[in-house]
């Protein structure tokens, strides 16, 4: 399947591009601001240079495919609106082109899951990551206002490397957020882009794993960094 990929530097969009390139399970066009970050050649991978908030340079990377996965993430180079803003793009260049399938990944403590992650995730939230949090939710809004075929992919508590207890997908509201490996949120992402799995609903994948002390540190971490670099 031909995959317009947006996110392709950040933790979770490089373990979309390691599983799909290698067995040619996909062709992808990635639109990245900084292509040196990728250092990645392969024939299935077309590297667009640019930005999501250029609405040329979206409707440029979705030319020409079939679905399109969105994973971004935030970072003190990042306006306060890049998930607003970005899909706006996204969903216009989509209904220009005429493509319908496309996947995006949120977070676990918007909308329904609010109850869903841990306390001190959200208080958190509430006290230093407010921006943040109320750009994806009108992120959220927009793709659902879209009339596409949308799925809206909500994660526990990435990090990296490999899952050791059982991954939970679903649309369950009595589920708590585990840690989950990218890799895994990857996986997901792929296979239900090339599917109706989930369409126009809002999963979690998550683990029913609890947070020990090493993945507690590896998330408050994750989150100071957030804040250090906005």
């Amino acid at each position: 399947m031909n995959l317009a990929l947006f996110g392709a530097t950040g933790g979770t969009g490089r373990c979309i591009l390691r599983q799909s390139l290698p067995n040619g399970e996909h062709s992808i066009k990635a639109l990245v601001r900084s292509p040196g970050k990728l250092q990645i050649e392969d024939p299935n991978l077309n590297i667009i240079k640019g930005n999501i908030l250029d609405r040329e340079d979206v409707h440029k990377t979705i030319s020409g495919t079939e679905g399109v996965l969105c994973a971004l993430g935030n970072s003190g180079n990042n306006p306060n609106n890049l998930h607003t803003k970005g899909s706006q793009h996204l969903i216009s260049s989509m209904k220009d082109l005429n493509v319908d399938r496309v996947v995006i990944l949120t977070s676990m403590g918007l909308g329904s899951s609010r109850n869903q992650i841990p306390w001190y995730g959200r208080w958190f939230t509430n006290l230093f990551l407010q921006d943040l949090m109320a750009d994806k939710r009108r992120q959220e809004e927009l793709i659902e206002e879209s009339k596409l075929g949308w799925t809206i992919i909500r994660p526990g508590g990435l990090i990296d490397g490999e899952n050791t207890g059982e991954v939970y997908k679903g649309t369950d509201s009595d589920i708590m957020a585990g840690p989950i490996a990218r890799s895994e949120v990857a996986r997901f992402m792929l296979d239900t882009v090339t599917s109706n799995s989930f369409l126009h609903e809002k999963p979690v994948i998550t683990t029913k794993k609890r947070f020990d002390m090493r993945s507690m540190y590896s998330q408050i971490k994750q989150l100071f960094e957030r804040i250090r670099t906005k």
